[in-house]
């Protein structure tokens, strides 16, 4: 008997205080939890008190979004901020799942190497419960801020990804996507961060995606999303 998926209504909000902040990343760290890469880790060396300061630092630095459901509960957050905004105050103390999203937005910014500030933009710090995720969510929160971005004259977007869908819709939408995914057999050495091999959703994503603002914007407007 196939299981149906009830679809739920959803409210996409700025974020507007430090505690609605620090609600939506409690749920942020339980949702990568559950992705093979960051299940090995702790909520504390997640969300720990750096990880608080610079999200804090991020939100004054640019935006957030987080997405409610019909209680009133976070389901779904991203925040986006310059690619040239250093928000870590200690990068040499991180922990290793903060020290793996610093080198994946590192790797973005060698790639596209702005010039000045306001050119391109980190997507990240993205999670969506998964029931959520499978309505599509995750990917309407990330275009929400790539549109954001597009308003505020960004040329390019560099979007982390950590879930299957997520990667699935970026090469959907034609996005140059750069990832490091951890394979469940041991003996597999490839490099997936630089593209080689392909991803499976047994495995745990840890991507960068990039495309030009202008030409997202033109895609989404062409497929009515």
């Amino acid at each position: 008997m196939n299981q149906q998926i009830t679809q739920q209504q959803f409210t996409v909000k700025r974020i507007e205080s430090l505690d609605e902040l620090d609600m939506a990343m409690k749920m942020r760290t339980k949702v990568i939890q559950t992705n093979q890469i960051f299940k090995k880790f702790s909520f504390d060396q997640i969300y720990s008190g750096e990880e608080q300061r610079a999200t804090q630092k991020i939100i004054q630095e640019g935006f957030g979004y987080c997405a409610l459901n019909e209680f009133g509960e976070i389901v779904s957050v991203v925040l986006s901020f310059d690619l040239t905004f250093e928000p870590y105050q200690n990068p040499d103390q991180l922990t290793p799942p903060q020290l793996s999203l610093y080198k994946a937005r590192n790797q973005a910014l060698a790639i596209l190497n702005p010039e000045q500030k306001g050119q391109a933009y980190w997507v990240g710090y993205s999670a969506t419960k998964e029931e959520c995720r499978r309505q599509g969510l995750q990917w309407k929160m990330i275009l929400t801020a790539c549109q954001e971005g597009h308003r505020r004259g960004i040329q390019f977007a560099a979007i982390h990804i950590i879930s299957f869908e997520s990667h699935s819709m970026a090469k959907a939408f034609g996005m140059h996507v750069f990832g490091y995914s951890e394979a469940s057999d041991p003996t597999d050495k490839r490099q997936y961060f630089m593209g080689d091999g392909e991803f499976t959703k047994e495995m745990g994503i840890n991507a960068v995606a990039i495309i030009e603002v202008r030409k997202l914007q033109e895609l989404v407007y062409s497929s009515k999303l």
